[in-house]
């Protein structure tokens, strides 16, 4: 598939070698002014969810996940972090 299929809805993915499936899918989408106004409302609510002052709380509960892990790692291997040059 061609594109971000985890953006996407099902109905505007398709295979990345068929033109003539996305030429029918532009022509039938921009005919339909109240599908492009759907999507559009869609789209921006996606979008919002990727702003910075959304992702900073989830960027920094995943670096702390992250530092916990390592440290518990480091925790039950000390034989590997005693000769590990630090």
């Amino acid at each position: 598939m061609g594109g971000i299929p985890e953006l996407l809805p099902p109905e505007a993915l398709f295979p990345v070698d068929d033109h003539r499936a996305l030429a029918r899918a532009i022509d039938e989408r921009l005919g339909d002014p109240a599908w492009m106004a759907a999507a559009s409302a869609r789209n921006l609510t996606s979008a919002r969810a990727y702003h910075d002052n959304e992702l900073h709380g989830r960027r920094m509960a995943f670096y702390q996940t992250l530092k916990n892990m390592t440290a518990n790692w480091w925790a039950k291997h000390p034989d590997v972090q005693s000769s590990t040059p630090r």
